[in-house]
Formats: structure tokens, C-alpha cells, sequence
């Protein structure tokens, strides 16, 4: 996820200072934990990566969600090419995964992207989650190439190297 701001983290406060009749559930889920008791869970984020239901998303540029009719990006800003596959694969700990094929996912930049070429850019965050059961190393986990104003080559790349990441 590429995003200009950061989002705000949520502070939950139990026990007596918060009051025992007060609770908060928002982007909490209960499942099954140990032993068959319940247990309390982040919610996953879907749609809406803000904590605040309204969250204001124009600010992101590039989200990618795994979909179960494939991916998708809800900006609009890019479109993905290659070969993957959506998975239900729970040791990932998430509802869905991607599973890239051989050649990867390519995203290509339509007008006015941040990525796209002779886009000027000011700061920015670039924020991921990666939750993948297998990391295979010299992996490449994210490669971008362009020119600054002047034509000077310019490139981002992480690749995966003794199960880290490498920028």
C-alpha cells in the first residue's frame, strides 16, 4: 500500500480504568482459540485501510486486495497484468492470499499515479503487509526503474534474501 499519510492506530483500553461496562469491538473479530475458546482477533482490514470507517482513501495511491474473483485495485490508478493465483490458505493468516505466478504481477500507471512516468513526488509511505508461507531467496518482492527531472536512471527494488527483506 502506498499512502501520503499515515493512518492513526487505534488505542483499546480494558479493565477497570476504562470502566468494566465499556468495550470496544470495532476491527476486532472472535474466533476459535486455543482449545476451542474464544478468542479475540484483529480484524481483517478489508475495503477501507483507515481505522476510521469514513477514512478519507483518496490518499492511497496503490492498494492491491485479494479478491476471490481475483485482485483488486480500489483506486483504479494502476492496472495488473500476469499470472496469479487467489488463495484460501490459512497458514498465510489472512482471509485470502496472492499467489504469484512465474513472472509476476505488473502493475502499469495510468494518468495521474504517483508511479507513473514524469509523476513529481513529494514524501510518501510505502506500507506492505507480507504474510507468505514460503520466501524463496533472491525473490523480488517489489522493483521499480525510472529518470529524475534530468535524466538520471533511478530505481527501487526489494528482494528476499535469507528470509529478509532487502531494499
Amino acid at each position: 500500500m502506498l499512502t501520503s499519510v499515515l493512518a492513526q492506530a487505534d488505542t483499546m483500553i480494558f479493565g477497570g480504568d476504562a470502566g468494566w461496562g465499556h468495550s470496544i469491538s470495532h476491527g476486532l473479530k472472535e474466533m476459535a482459540g486455543w482449545k476451542g475458546m474464544a478468542a479475540l482477533t484483529l480484524a481483517p482490514l478489508g475495503r477501507n485501510p483507515f481505522n476510521d470507517e469514513n477514512g478519507d482513501t483518496d490518499s492511497i495511491d496503490l492498494l492491491i486486495l485479494a479478491e476471490p474473483a481475483g485482485l483488486e485495485i480500489p483506486s483504479g490508478s494502476y492496472h495488473a497484468e500476469g499470472v496469479y493465483e487467489i488463495t484460501q490458505q490459512r497458514a498465510a493468516r489472512t482471509e485470502l492470499s496472492i499467489r504469484p505466478g512465474p513472472g509476476g504481477i505488473r502493475l502499469y500507471p495510468s494518468q495521474g499515479a504517483m508511479w507513473q512516468p514524469g509523476a513529481q513526488w513529494e514524501n510518501f509511505t510505502f506500507e506492505f503487509f507480507l504474510c507468505p508461507s514460503q520466501l524463496r531467496d533472491g525473490e523480488r518482492f517489489f522493483s521499480w526503474e525510472g529518470r529524475d527531472s534530468v535524466g538520471e536512471p533511478q530505481s527501487i527494488g526489494i528482494t528476499v534474501e535469507k528470509r529478509r527483506l532487502v531494499w
